[in-house]
């Protein structure tokens, strides 16, 4: 019928999903029951990054090639913030380093050892820095290797040399409200944030000064991504 008026069929129509099997899943992580606008989890090419239950603000780091039961006897956990972790982001330049921040308002930098966690890591490699109250999501720069951005519950957003452990700039009393989210462009030269106000701004990256605001971007009561 549908040849009859020129339209085209889907070789898709009739596909249908099937469930993965248990031996091809990650099992019993005990997540974490904290509520943000973050990820909730991170990955690159050779590891995943989850926060867990627990005193303090354990996160695990698992192969994300090879699916396993996740029990408190068989993975291994980072725990060296002194409140639940909000976020993290991998270097995109080096798989083995991961970046924390935490509802205790630090961001820790962590080394992973070659092969992935066999015991758990209570101390960072180092501490990056801090914002005055929360620190809600943490970015690496797309092309800069060692520029980390990170927005706060203050209504700031930080930019910073992780390997010198130092701020470079920080986008201070231009956010109203909370900052719900944020995204580099392809070439890191600007970030563009989304307002709880409803509002979109970019960021120059360097002056950290806004250079374009886009107002009520979208009208719905959820947070802008």
């Amino acid at each position: 019928m549908a040849s009859l008026f020129g339209t085209k069929v889907s070789k898709f129509r009739n596909v249908i999903g099937t469930d993965p099997k248990a031996p091809e899943c990650w099992t019993e992580l005990r997540l974490s029951p904290i509520t943000t606008e973050s990820t909730y989890i991170k990955c690159n090419g050779t590891y995943f990054a989850v926060a867990l239950q627990g005193g303090g603000g354990p996160f695990t780091i698992v192969s994300a090639t090879t699916p396993m039961r996740c029990d408190d006897k068989s993975i291994f956990t980072c725990n060296a913030h002194t409140g639940p972790v909000i976020d993290f982001d991998f270097n995109p330049f080096n798989d083995s380093q991961i970046v924390s921040c935490s509802e205790d308002c630090s961001i820790k930098l962590w080394e992973i050892p070659e092969g992935g966690l066999t015991a758990n890591l209570d101390a960072a490699k180092a501490d990056i820095g801090h914002h005055d109250r929360k620190v809600t999501s943490v970015h690496f720069h797309p092309t800069a290797e060692g520029v980390l951005l990170s927005t706060g519950m203050e209504n700031s957003v930080k930019l910073w040399d992780v390997n010198a452990c130092k701020e470079l700039n920080v986008c201070a009393d231009q956010h109203p409200d909370i900052i719900q989210d944020v995204a580099w462009d392809w070439c890191g030269n600007n970030y563009a944030t989304s307002c709880k106000d409803r509002g979109i701004r970019v960021v120059d990256a360097r002056s950290a000064t806004v250079t374009t605001t886009i107002e009520n971007a979208h009208t719905g009561a959820k947070a802008i991504k």
